[in-house]
């Protein structure tokens, strides 16, 4: 749901569990008077293990997909997460989400190399 549907649905509290700086926009609760006026609780994102996992897959993608306008925003992500960078990088270059592709199960501490 973008910014404006939220504050319009005067939700009164939104959770987020990855940070996006390039297309995110949870700041744009504070761009203006009438977006402060929906007094909407803003939530960051509580499980840093999580957050991890949704931008390296993110960047992993984005380094499989190779789209240069995506590219080049790419050191944003990582820049904002940097093990999840690091991690996203890994998972391109070891090919491993492709390679698990079809399998049924996965667990994330397997799959990502998380403790």
């Amino acid at each position: 749901m973008c910014t404006g549907a939220m504050r319009m649905s005067s939700i009164g509290e939104i959770r987020y569990a990855s940070r996006d700086p390039v297309a995110g926009s949870v700041a744009l609760f504070e761009a203006s008077s009438f977006m402060q006026r929906g007094q909407c609780t803003i939530v960051d994102p509580e499980d840093p293990t999580l957050e991890a996992i949704i931008t390296a897959l993110l960047i992993e993608w984005v380094l499989r997909d190779q789209r240069p306008k995506i590219l080049a925003i790419l050191n944003t992500w990582a820049t904002v997460n940097p093990a999840a960078g690091r991690l996203g990088k890994e998972l391109y270059h070891s090919n491993q989400l492709q390679a698990s592709r079809g399998q049924t199960s996965c667990p994330p501490t397997s799959c990502f190399g998380l403790p």
